[in-house]
């Protein structure tokens, strides 16, 4: 959920620390940060 807040207010920084944290463990795979809408704009960030 602390993912999902962070880049919703596009805490980029925040969000890198807590995807990286995480290391491909659930909730999230590497598909659904590529796919899933929440993250379009995050992709298109350095720290992505």
């Amino acid at each position: 959920m602390l993912l999902a807040v962070s880049v919703l207010k596009h805490r980029w920084k925040q969000a890198e620390g807590i995807m990286s944290s995480m290391d491909g463990d659930k909730p999230f795979t590497e598909d659904h940060y590529r796919t899933w809408p929440i993250f379009k704009e995050f992709r298109a960030t350095k720290e992505f």
